[in-house]
């Protein structure tokens, strides 16, 4: 098993990076290929995929929690690699355990391939899973907006507002926490605000 890689971008194509380790090039498919340059260095968590008439396929993510999202994605029932991985290209890990958490099926359904009726079919898969590593930590040590997104859309369930709202209110936290850095206790204060001019 393979389960991370340390080598040299030899090469972007569309779909993924040749990495050089050693003499050998590997191909690996990564989320946002042009986001990496020719002649860096790349460390790669990675996760091996065997389909039976292609045989195996290397995927590549720059962070733990982007591989965990996506053995998370691709263990639903229809959701394949490339669909994993146009998830990472759309959502954050933090947003996608969010979106799943809230039940927004608008949000995953933003992801190419995932229409409406899949989106819910991934939530109900999901969503105890979610659950349960957000409460070991394994999210919440590697990014605290994951657990921040998750107990805001706990406190406003608690609070009787609905879904399409909570997620409304998550889309507007996010964007203001990429700008500024924000408690809980002030992201709270503004989904209350947000909340309260959509009503």
């Amino acid at each position: 098993m393979i389960a991370r890689i340390q080598g040299i971008i030899q090469e972007i194509y569309d779909e993924g990076l040749i990495v050089n380790i050693a003499g050998v090039g590997f191909d690996v498919r990564v989320p946002a290929p042009t986001t990496y340059k020719v002649g860096d260095k790349a460390d790669l968590y990675t996760y091996l995929h065997w389909n039976q008439e292609q045989g195996p396929t290397l995927f590549g993510f720059a962070h733990a929690d982007q591989k965990a999202i996506f053995e998370l994605a691709i263990s639903c029932s229809g959701v394949g690699p490339k669909m994993g991985l146009s998830i990472l290209e759309l959502l954050t890990p933090a947003q996608f355990i969010a979106a799943v958490h809230a039940g927004d099926e608008r949000a995953l359904s933003q992801v190419s391939g995932i229409g409406p009726k899949r989106a819910e079919q991934m939530i109900v898969h999901l969503k105890h899973k979610v659950s349960k590593l957000v409460a070991s930590g394994a999210f919440a040590q590697q990014n605290t907006a994951v657990a921040d997104s998750v107990q805001l859309s706990q406190a406003l369930q608690s609070l009787g507002y609905a879904r399409p709202e909570i997620a409304g209110a998550l889309k507007y936290v996010q964007e203001r926490s990429s700008q500024e850095a924000m408690t809980f206790d002030l992201q709270l204060r503004s989904a209350l605000t947000w909340l309260s001019k959509t009503r």
